[in-house]
C-alpha cells in the first residue's frame, strides 16, 4: 500500500532530533509498504524549518520525504490538509511531531485498513502521567465534544489517524477547520458519510514540552461550539432542552425570592381585584388602577387567588416561571431568525439572567411587564412562523397573543413597530424563491391587522393617559431633553449605571452620552448584516420610547428596573448575536473580550440586584408581611370599623390597604376609614387603628385611643 503520512510541525525544533532518530531507526530495513513522510512547517519562528530542510534533502532508500512550508502559522488542520493535497496515495494519515504512538503503529494500522475505512489510535490503559489539571481539562473537553457533536470516537483528538483514499477524497474539500478542531470536523464528516471507523489500542509514549497551550483549549472549545451549531438536530428535543435551561437558570438565580419575598403595595390591590373577578367575571374589564386597565392581569390574579389564595411563595414561583417562559420564547425566536442553536442558547441564557431588569421577577405586582413581554415575544415568534409556513394557525395565534399583549400593559403599544421590523428582517434574510398568492395574502393581512389594531390601541392609550392624574400631577415631561436619556437607558441595559449616575454632572453626562452614541454607531455599522440586529435594536429603542417622558430629576437617569424588562430582550439578542458571529468567524479576541465582559457585568448586575433586595426590598417586603399579618388578626364582626393612619409607606396609595384588609379579613370598603393628618378619633368600644410604627418599620394594630398622643405629639 502506498501511504502518505503527514507530520505537522510548529516550533518543534527541540524535539526534532529525537523524531529523526526514530524515523531512521524504523526505516533502517525495507518494509512492505511505500511510505512518504510529508513534513509541514506551519509558520515556525524557531529553526524548525532549517532542521526539516536538512533532513528532507538527504537521500533515503526505504521511504520518501517532502517538505511544505506555510509562511504564517495556520494551524494543525491546515498543515494536514496541505500535506494530503500534495501527494497521491492509497491511504492518508498524520502523526504528531513527537511520534508518540511510534512508527511501529504503521503495520497494525495498515492491517486494520484492509477491513475498515478509518483507523484511529487510542492509548493503551495507564500510559500517561499528565498533571491532574491537564487530565481534568482533557476529559472535560472530550465530554463536551461528545455531548455537543455526537462524535462516536472515544479519542477524537488522537494524534494518529489513517484513512483510505476512497473514503477521504469525497470529504477533503469540505474540511474548513484549520486548527485543533480539524480532527472533530473530520470525524463528523466521516460519520455522516457512513465510514467504518475503527479504534485501535496502541502503545503510547508520553513526551514533555507539548506545544499545545491552555489558550488552545479555549480555542478548541469555541471551535466545537461552531461545529456543533452546524449539525442537524431534532427540534422537539431542542425545545425541551431550551426550556430546561431557561427554567433552571431562573430558579437558580431567583428561587430564593420564593422564601424571602412577600406581597406589598400594588400586590394587595391586584389580589383584591382577582378576588372580585372571581365573584363577578364582568370585573375583568371594569376594575383598573387609575388609567391602567388590564383584563389579562385581572384574570391572572383571579386565577392565582382562586387556586392558591394569598400565597406569596406561589405567586413568586409564578413570576419566575413567566420569566423563564420569556427566556424560552426569546431563544426560539432567535432560532427561527438565525437557524443557530448556539445563538438561541445564548439569548435564552442572557434573558434568564435578567441583569438590571430583575424587578419584574422580585416584585409580584411588576409581573405585568414580564406578562406583556411574554405576549409580545410570542406574537413575534408567530409572525416568523407565519412568514415561513404561511399557515392560518400562526396568523390566528399571532392575533390572539397580540390582543393578550394589548390587554396586559400599555407598553404593548410598541408591538406594531416590532412586528413590522420583524417582517423587514424576514424579507431581508429569508426571502423565498417565489411567494405564492396565498402566502402574500396572509402576510399582507397580518401586517394590515397589526397596523390597524396597533393604531386603535395607541389612540385608546393616548386618550386614557391624557385624562389621567399622571398628566395633571406633572408625572410626565415632554421635551427634547428627554431624548437625551436614550443613550443612558440603552447603556444601562448592558452596564449597570445606577452606581455612577449620582456622580455625573451635565458635562460628564454629555461626554458619556456622546461616547455611548459613537460606540453604538460603530457596532451598528459593523454588525448590521446580522439577521437579528434590526430587531434587537428595535426592542431596545421602541421598548424604552414610551418611558422616556417620565419626569426625572436628571435627564441622564436610567429607567427603573421593571421598565427595562422589555428592552432587555433586545439587549440579550444583540449581545448573543455578536458573540456567536465572532465564534463562527474565529474572532478569538472579540470572543474572549466579550465573554469576560459578560461575566463581569453579569456578576455586577446580580450584585446590585441582591443589594437592592436585601436593603430596599427587605423594607417593602417587611411592610407587606406586617400589613398582611395585622389584617389577618382582624374580624369585621367584632371590629366593624378599622381606621387607618395616613402616615405609612406608599402613602399616596390607599387601595393596597383596602385590598389587604379585604383579602385577609374580608373588610368592605365602607368599613375602612382613612384618617387625615393630625386627626384623632375615639376607638372605643369596638373600633381599631391600623398604623405604621416608624421605629420598628412595621404595621401595628391598637384599640387604645391614647395612641394618637404618640402619633400626633403636641408641639
Amino acid at each position: 500500500m502506498n501511504l502518505a503520512l503527514v507530520i505537522p510541525c510548529f516550533n518543534e525544533a527541540p524535539r526534532l532530533a529525537a523524531t529523526f532518530a526514530l524515523i531512521e531507526t524504523y526505516f533502517s530495513t525495507p518494509h512492505a509498504h511505500s511510505v512518504t513522510l510529508i513534513f509541514v512547517d506551519d509558520g515556525s519562528t524557531d529553526n524548525t524549518n532549517a532542521q526539516l530542510t536538512t533532513f528532507v534533502n538527504r537521500p533515503y532508500a526505504n521511504f520518501q520525504t517532502r517538505l511544505i512550508t506555510h509562511p504564517i502559522n495556520r494551524g494543525k488542520g491546515a498543515a494536514i490538509i496541505s500535506g494530503w493535497q500534495a501527494v497521491d496515495a492509497d491511504a492518508y494519515g498524520f502523526s504528531d511531531a513527537d511520534l508518540s504512538f511510534g512508527l511501529a503503529a504503521i503495520e497494525p494500522s495498515v492491517a486494520a485498513l484492509t477491513t475498515h475505512d478509518v483507523v484511529i489510535a487510542k492509548r493503551q490503559a495507564q500510559q500517561t502521567t499528565y498533571s491532574p489539571f491537564r487530565n481534568f481539562s482533557s476529559n472535560f473537553l472530550h465530554f463536551i465534544t461528545r455531548r455537543l457533536t455526537g462524535v462516536k470516537a472515544s479519542s477524537p483528538q488522537s494524534g494518529w489517524k489513517f484513512i483510505n483514499a476512497k473514503t477521504l477524497q469525497p470529504i477533503l474539500a469540505q474540511l474548513t477547520q484549520e486548527r485543533f478542531a480539524f480532527d472533530l470536523e473530520l470525524l463528523l464528516l466521516l460519520q455522516q458519510n457512513q465510514a467504518d471507523i475503527h479504534e485501535l489500542a496502541l502503545p503510547f509514549t508520553q513526551h514533555d514540552g507539548s506545544s499545545v497551550k491552555t489558550r488552545d483549549g479555549f480555542r478548541y472549545l469555541t471551535d466545537i461550539l461552531a461545529i456543533s451549531d452546524a449539525l442537524p438536530f431534532k427540534r422537539s428535543t431542542f425545545y425541551g432542552q431550551l426550556a430546561l435551561l431557561a427554567v433552571t437558570t431562573s430558579l437558580v438565580l431567583y428561587g430564593w425570592i420564593i422564601y424571602y419575598g412577600h406581597f406589598f403595595s400594588d400586590d394587595f390591590t391586584w389580589l383584591w381585584f382577582g378576588k372580585r373577578v372571581l365573584a363577578d367575571w364582568h370585573n375583568i374589564y371594569a376594575l383598573h388602577a387609575a388609567t391602567f386597565s388590564s383584563p389579562v392581569v385581572n384574570s391572572y390574579y383571579a386565577l392565582g387567588f382562586g387556586l392558591f389564595g394569598a400565597s406569596a411563595p406561589l405567586f413568586f414561583l409564578g413570576n419566575i416561571l413567566i420569566h423563564a417562559a420569556v427566556a424560552w420564547l426569546a431563544g426560539l425566536l432567535t432560532l427561527e431568525l438565525t437557524n443557530s442553536r448556539l445563538n438561541a442558547w445564548c439569548t435564552a441564557l442572557l434573558v434568564a439572567i435578567a441583569g438590571s431588569a430583575y424587578e419584574a421577577i422580585v416584585w409580584i405586582g411588576a409581573n405585568m411587564h414580564s406578562l406583556a413581554t411574554l405576549s409580545i415575544v410570542a406574537t413575534l415568534y408567530c409572525t416568523v412562523r407565519l412568514y415561513k409556513t404561511a399557515r392560518w394557525r400562526w396568523l390566528i395565534l399571532g392575533l390572539v397573543t397580540q390582543l393578550l399583549a394589548y390587554g396586559t400593559k400599555e407598553i404593548s403599544v410598541v408591538l406594531a413597530p416590532l412586528i413590522l421590523v420583524t417582517l423587514f428582517t424576514l424579507t431581508k434574510t429569508f426571502t423565498p424563491p417565489k411567494l405564492s398568492f396565498g402566502r402574500k395574502q396572509k402576510i399582507a393581512l397580518s401586517a394590515k391587522l397589526t397596523c390597524l389594531i396597533g393604531f386603535v390601541y395607541g389612540l385608546y392609550q393616548y386618550l386614557m393617559q391624557s385624562q389621567g392624574g399622571g398628566f395633571t400631577a406633572n408625572h410626565y415631561a415632554f421635551s427634547l431633553t428627554s431624548l437625551a436619556r436614550i443613550p443612558f437607558v440603552i447603556l444601562d441595559l448592558f452596564v449597570p449605571l445606577t452606581a455612577v449616575t449620582h456622580f455625573l454632572t451635565p458635562l460628564s453626562a454629555t461626554l458619556l452620552g456622546l461616547i455611548t452614541i459613537l460606540i453604538g454607531y460603530h457596532l451598528i455599522r459593523k454588525y448590521w448584516s446580522l439577521p437579528t440586529t434590526p430587531l434587537a435594536l428595535a426592542f431596545c429603542f421602541f421598548g424604552i420610547l414610551p418611558t422616556l417622558f417620565f419626569a426625572v430629576t436628571n435627564w441622564w437617569e436610567p429607567l427603573t428596573s421593571r421598565y427595562t424588562y422589555l428592552p432587555h430582550v433586545g439587549a440579550a439578542l444583540l449581545i448573543s448575536s455578536i458573540l456567536i458571529a465572532s465564534i463562527k468567524q474565529n474572532k478569538r479576541r472579540v470572543v474572549h473580550a466579550l465573554t469576560a465582559i459578560l461575566i463581569i457585568v453579569s456578576i455586577i448586575q446580580l450584585g446590585f440586584m441582591i443589594q437592592a433586595i436585601t436593603t430596599e426590598y427587605a423594607y417593602v417586603y417587611k411592610s407587606g408581611s406586617t400589613l398582611a399579618h395585622a389584617a389577618s388578626l382582624l374580624n369585621p364582626l367584632t371590629t366593624p370599623v378599622i381606621y387607618v393612619q395616613p402616615d405609612h409607606p406608599f402613602r399616596d396609595n390607599h387601595t393596597h390597604i383596602v385590598g389587604a384588609l379585604n383579602v385577609y379579613a374580608n373588610y368592605a370598603e365602607s368599613q375602612i376609614i382613612f384618617l387625615k393628618p393630625q386627626q384623632s378619633v375615639d376607638l372605643s368600644p369596638s373600633a381599631m387603628l391600623l398604623y405604621w410604627e416608624p421605629e420598628a418599620r412595621q404595621y401595628e394594630l391598637t384599640s387604645h385611643s391614647d395612641i394618637f398622643t404618640k402619633l400626633w405629639p403636641t408641639p
